[in-house]
């Protein structure tokens, strides 16, 4: 179970997670998950941001 006090997940957590969450990575360099997003240009990634924030 996450520790719920600093929120960090475990080993076996990080692993069941990734396996539901569709492009995502474990980093090698720090303890964390990561996905790159790519966008046309700097206004569809401006425009997302947006979207994102207000949902």
């Amino acid at each position: 179970m996450a520790n719920l006090l600093n929120g960090l997940l475990n080993h076996k957590e990080k692993a069941v997670a990734l396996q539901r969450l569709d492009g995502w990575v474990e980093r090698d360099d720090r303890d964390a998950l990561a996905k790159t997003f790519k966008f046309k240009d700097f206004n569809a990634a401006f425009a997302w941001m947006i979207l994102f924030m207000s949902s």
